[in-house]
């Protein structure tokens, strides 16, 4: 039975690199890199020769399907990987994945370098539970809904940031969570790893003062105190119950009286809090 291996390699030091990824590399037929240039000089420093084949966000519809037949029809292995990191989070194979999946195809995850906890662990917080948001929206109203979400739901957040971004972004992090924490590192497990702490105001500042801010991949941690709701979002849970209700085919007005009937809001409030739902959750 053929089997897709979603393998992790090291996101800076490449003595990260774990023996089963390179075990796992060195066994399988074909190996779908995200950036084969970026792949190969990492398989030559472990001396893999295993084939590789390009699979990107440009061409994972297509190259996803490709792949499933081509390990269906010669019964062979095949190793995901991205630039750097785990692949699917914030990175192509998604896709292919689902596709392995639904050919009956094993998919077996091969774990690794995760910037993401790598930044939750040494970051600070208390990271019992914390939302992965990846890179913001760029502006416009789909960075407002996404701001809006982050302090409706409070707690830790984490967020990537691309080099050329950083500085918006930590400058808007700080406009928008003046009084929220913020730890943000870059280049983690470099040669020149650089990490800032402080409030939303502080990072910001000490990322725009410093000359090799615009190097490198950023991972940011927000913590930040839930906002007070308003009186349409304290009825939320109910105002969702309405939406449900209501997209499974039940006029407005007949799931209004139910929800009313057995809740603690008036049809009316219920109204408006389902509007700012739709709104907020983009439903």
């Amino acid at each position: 039975m053929p089997t897709l291996y979603v393998v992790a390699t090291p996101i800076g030091n490449l003595s990260d690199m774990t023996p089963r990824a390179l075990q796992t590399l060195g066994e399988v037929s074909l190996i779908a890199a995200e950036d084969t240039r970026r792949t190969r000089p990492l398989l030559t420093h472990f001396g893999i020769s295993t084939p590789l084949v390009s699979y990107h966000k440009h061409n994972e519809q297509g190259r996803a399907a490709e792949l499933v037949a081509r390990m269906s029809a010669e019964n062979i292995d095949i190793a995901l990987v991205s630039d750097a990191g785990t692949p699917c989070i914030s990175d192509p194979g998604s896709v292919f994945v689902a596709a392995a999946r639904t050919a009956g195809i094993a998919v077996v995850p091969i774990p690794g370098a995760c910037s993401v906890v790598a930044a939750l662990s040494v970051c600070g917080f208390s990271a019992t539970e914390f939302t992965f948001v990846g890179f913001l929206p760029k502006g416009g109203k789909e960075l407002a809904k996404c701001t809006e979400k982050i302090a409706l739901r409070g707690g830790i957040h984490v967020i990537f940031a691309s080099s050329h971004r950083i500085k918006d972004t930590t400058s808007l992090l700080a406009k928008e969570f003046p009084t929220s924490e913020l730890f943000a590192i870059n280049d983690i497990t470099k040669l020149h790893e650089l990490a800032f702490y402080g409030t939303t105001a502080e990072v910001a500042q000490s990322v725009s003062a410093n000359e090799k801010a615009g190097l490198g991949e950023y991972t940011l941690v927000l913590n930040t105190p839930q906002s007070k709701p308003t009186a349409e979002e304290k009825i939320a849970p109910e105002a969702l119950i309405l939406n449900e209700m209501v997209q499974s085919g039940c006029d407005i007005r007949t799931a209004a009286a139910v929800v009313e009937k057995h809740g603690h809001a008036s049809r009316n409030e219920l109204y408006k809090a389902s509007l700012r739902l739709k709104e907020m959750l983009n439903l």
